[in-house]
Parts: structure tokens; C-alpha cells; sequence
């Protein structure tokens, strides 16, 4: 009871008995000293949402002098109330939103509209209370007057004329964003003991109301049983995407919710219902042997829950472990990591094991330096996974044995990139010489085009002519036949005219001679310069 303990702020003012309303009001709430908090109607709400409308009995006729409602509300600021024709109104609807402790408990405003549309305010400091109820009533008149007051005091510190009112039929209650609320109203009066107000149930879809079902009274931090010493089964299955020898990895977890279990032909043939992982209980999984602080592995993902409570998570995990490396055959290294997963409380209500891996080593595609070569994943048995050394000499276990899900992950290296590394540089620098060489190459042949292209008016010196034509260079070099003597050397003639030892065609063979010459030299020379390029790389 807390008649006694709220006695004075319950209890109606004077007025209010002596000069009671027309015999049509619609909606009046009394607290007596026989009344208790359970004999009223009580709401929590969290954040700016109208989730709740309560319609005002008789609310259809409408032909009474005006609307009493008296409530009482514990917050630390911003207690919305709300006044409409119509349940579950929009944005843009016509309403009354009276807002008590607005701007940090320091002020009250009547709205014309949801947030919008202030009519009327008043300097309200330290009006609600975090710690204690406080009582306020308010009063619409047909003619469109709001009038709002604290219990205890008939005089309205807030009030507004409408000049075009509203019939009002529903009311409804919420707070502000990040603020709690605790309501209590329809409280039954001492004559009839009924209550003045129903609550709306606005129209759903199937799927609304089968998590209105499932969710209502769901606590996340509770196991998902319906006895206290049924065990949980937790299977989880890995699948590699990135390896650095810290690996991230795919987790597919499975167990069964006894709470989430529903007939499907109540809910349209509906079999799977998708849920945020805050909604519902989820497995707390940590790597034990990690080589950071190893909890809070599993990311942030949805769920999926079945018709028969099985639940599939499927988050990605960063984990980071110890891992003994052998680099004596680098790069072609190969190492073998283990992980220990496990349960960060509560290891022996839970079981962790492991399900098969269906995928196929080839698809574990890890977009590394690395490639999986083998990944075997088992349940162990252990009697505490903090405390090393508690089992006895006959392998029972002195604590009770919980599970943990060892995986055994085999990398090796991928060296292409590597070997890539370590050969490009001796490429390049033989690649360099050998554009050195054919530079040479291309310059020489300049220098031969131009000694057989052009016609030249001197012969060539006799020694080097000499030289040209002897039978050792013409033997090594593959030159054609020469003559150093025209054809009327040492011959006389008597009518000899005078003319010139060499014809200009003797002159320019002479310099083809010579041009094939270096030709010839520079083909051996560029031979031998790329032989002892590749013979030193």
C-alpha cells in the first residue's frame, strides 16, 4: 500500500470534492487512502516513441463539460503527454503534446503538434523528480481549454485557449531521447472500481506480432532455457578470409532458444524471423590462448531464429594468438597455429563444439600471403580453462570439465611474391647491359649505312686497302675477292691517253670493303659482350 507513504500528495484538493464535474466527464482518476500503486495502471517508457494509446471511455459521445486526467510521473525531465483524435497519429496529424520539464526540468510547454508548434509555455524548474513521483492533472474543455496543474493545487500554472479544438479521444505517454519514465494513472476510483481508460492495440503485421510475442517479456542476459540446469550446446564453424598469423575468420553459431519456439500457423506459415543480436541472449566467446585481451571477439551481426528456437549467428572474428614459427625454410615456411575458443562465464551450464566444415580447402580463399592448408577444429575437455594443472594424475578432472573448441589452422607461406622480389633486381641490371649493347649495336650500324650509302671520292689508304685485300682478313672475315691493280697496270699502249689509276667504282668497292669489315668486327664483339653478360649473371 502507499496510502500511507504518498498520503498528502494522493489525495485530491478540496475543491475537487466539494464542486465535483458534470455528469458526463469523461475520464476522472481519484487516488484514495485505499488505494494502492497495483490497483493503477503503470508504464515505463524510454526515449521519444508513443508506443502505448489508452482510449478515453465513452470517449464517442462527447458531450460532457470537460476531460479529467491525473497522473503521476517519475522522470528527470521531459514527461511527454499526448492528446489526440485518432490512435497512433503521425507526425503531421493534429494533437495536443503537453511537455512537463522541458530544457533539463526547467520549463512546460503545450504543442500544437508532435515537437513542433509551441502554443503556450511556462517556467517549470526542478518540476519532475528522478527519485520520487509527482502528481499533475490535466483538464480539456470542449471549447478547446487545456488547463494543466500539480496534484495537491487546483490552480493551472499552464493553460491555452484553442480557438479550433480538437474532440480528443486517445492520450498516450513517453519521455525524451536517453531519458526513463515511470507513469502510473488509471487508478480505480472508491465508488465503481473500474478503470476510465482501455489501451489501443495498434494494427500489426504478422511478423510485428510475432515479435511482440517472442520479445515482450525476452531477457537477453538470461540463458536461452526453460530449466536452470539444462545445458546450452553452442556449435560453432570457421571459415578463413584473411590470414596475417593474426586471422580473421567467418563464425557460423548455432544453439537452441527454448524461448523463442512458436507454431507457425498462428503467424501466416511464418518460419524464420530475422532479430538484432542486442534483442536476444548470445554466447559471450573468447579466445583463451590469445595474445591480447581475447574478449568481445564476435563482431556485431544479425540473427536468424527458426520456428523450433534454433538460432544461427554468423559474425566475423579477429583473432590473435600465439604461434610458434619455424623461418628456416623461408620463404616456403609452414607453420601450425592452435586456438582455443571458449566461454568467458558460465563454461559449465554452456558446451562449445565443433560441426563439420563442409567447405573445401580450395575455397578458403584468405586473400593473404598466406594459404591454408589444413584447418581441423575439435571439442577438448578441460576442468577450468584459466587454471592450468587441475586435473588429477588419473585424468579426472577435481573442478567441473567445460568445453572449449580447439582449432588446429597449418599456413604456408605464398612465395611468388617473394621470389618475385629477390629476382626482379639481377633482370633489370642484365637488362641494363643489354641495352648498353644494343646501343653499340645500332650506332655501328649507323656508321655502316652511311660508309656504303654514300659515294666517296678518295680512295682509302693503300696500307689499309692492303690489309683489306689480304687473304688472312678475307679468309676470317669472309670478304669478297679484291684487286689492289687495275686492269691496265704495267701495259702500254702507243696511243695511251692519261687517266686516273682508280675508277670511282674501285674506290667506293674499297669502302664497301671497309664497311663490311666493321660490320663483321662489331657482330663478333657484340657476340662475345651478351656471352659474358649471361655467362656472369
Amino acid at each position: 500500500m502507499i496510502a500511507e507513504r504518498i498520503k498528502k500528495v494522493f489525495m485530491l484538493p478540496q475543491r475537487e470534492q466539494l464542486d465535483p464535474p458534470a455528469p458526463n466527464l469523461h475520464l476522472t482518476v481519484l487516488i484514495t487512502e485505499t488505494t494502492s500503486e497495483s490497483d493503477c495502471k503503470m508504464e515505463r517508457t524510454y526515449g521519444y516513441e508513443y508506443k502505448t494509446y489508452y482510449q478515453i471511455a465513452d470517449s464517442h459521445s462527447h458531450n460532457g463539460d470537460h476531460i479529467l486526467i491525473q497522473f503521476y510521473v517519475q522522470s528527470v525531465s521531459d514527461a511527454h503527454i499526448l492528446l489526440s483524435s485518432t490512435s497512433f497519429p503521425i507526425d503531421t496529424d493534429p494533437v495536443y503534446e503537453i511537455v512537463l520539464g522541458a530544457g533539463r526540468n526547467t520549463f512546460s510547454d503545450i504543442r500544437r503538434l508532435q515537437k513542433t508548434k509551441t502554443k503556450s509555455t511556462a517556467i517549470t524548474p526542478d518540476i519532475l523528480s528522478s527519485t520520487n513521483l509527482k502528481g499533475f492533472w490535466i483538464r480539456y474543455f470542449v471549447k478547446g481549454l487545456i488547463e494543466v496543474g500539480e496534484v495537491g493545487n487546483d490552480v493551472p500554472f499552464l493553460f491555452w485557449q484553442d480557438t479550433e479544438p480538437l474532440t480528443i479521444r486517445f492520450f498516450s505517454f513517453c519521455t525524451w531521447g536517453g531519458v526513463a519514465g515511470k507513469w502510473i494513472f488509471d487508478c480505480p476510483t472508491a465508488s465503481t472500481g473500474a478503470t476510465p481508460s482501455e489501451a489501443v492495440q495498434r494494427e500489426m503485421t504478422l511478423v510485428e506480432k510475432l515479435r511482440r510475442d517472442l520479445l515482450t517479456y525476452y531477457d537477453p542476459y538470461a540463458r536461452p532455457v526453460l530449466q536452470e540446469d539444462q545445458r546450452t550446446v553452442v556449435s560453432m564453424q570457421l571459415t578463413c578470409h584473411y590470414v596475417k598469423l593474426n586471422e580473421k575468420k567467418s563464425t557460423l553459431t548455432q544453439w537452441i532458444d527454448e524461448k523463442l519456439k512458436w507454431d507457425p500457423d498462428h503467424y501466416g506459415n511464418i518460419s524464420q524471423l530475422n532479430l538484432a543480436h542486442h534483442e536476444v541472449w548470445t554466447p559471450e566467446v573468447v579466445l583463451y590462448n590469445a595474445a591480447g585481451h581475447g574478449a568481445d571477439i564476435l563482431n556485431e551481426a544479425g540473427l536468424v531464429v527458426n520456428m523450433d528456437g534454433r538460432m544461427c549467428w554468423a559474425p566475423q572474428a579477429s583473432l590473435t594468438a600465439w604461434c610458434q614459427l619455424d623461418l628456416s625454410a623461408w620463404p616456403h615456411d609452414q607453420h601450425s597455429c592452435q586456438l582455443v575458443l571458449g566461454f568467458w562465464s558460465q563454461q559449465h551450464l554452456l558446451d562449445l563444439i565443433a560441426t563439420q566444415n563442409t567447405t573445401m580447402l580450395s575455397e578458403q580463399k584468405t586473400r593473404s600471403e598466406w594459404e591454408v592448408l589444413r584447418l581441423e577444429e575439435k571439442t577438448a575437455w578441460t576442468g577450468s580453462p584459466w587454471i592450468e594443472g587441475n586435473s588429477q594424475s588419473d585424468g579426472e578432472f577435481t573442478d567441473m570439465p567445460t568445453s572449449n573448441l580447439v582449432i588446429q589452422l597449418t599456413l604456408r607461406r605464398l612465395a611468388q611474391s617473394y621470389i618475385s622480389i629477390m629476382i626482379v633486381p639481377f633482370i633489370v641490371q642484365v637488362y641494363s647491359w643489354g641495352m648498353v649493347a644494343s646501343t653499340i649495336s645500332l650506332l655501328s650500324s649507323i656508321f655502316v649505312i652511311g660508309l656504303t650509302r654514300y659515294s666517296h671520292l678518295q680512295p682509302l689508304p693503300h696500307v689499309l686497302n692492303k690489309y683489306l685485300a689480304a687473304r688472312p682478313t678475307r679468309l676470317l672475315l669472309c670478304l669478297p675477292q679484291t684487286s689492289l691493280d687495275s686492269e691496265n697496270y704495267n701495259q702500254l699502249e702507243e696511243n695511251h691517253v692519261p687517266t686516273t689509276s682508280t675508277s670511282s667504282y674501285d674506290i667506293q668497292q674499297q669502302w664497301v670493303n671497309l664497311a663490311t669489315v666493321i660490320d663483321r668486327v662489331s657482330c663478333i664483339v657484340y657476340c662475345l659482350f651478351l656471352g659474358s653478360i649471361l655467362a656472369a649473371y
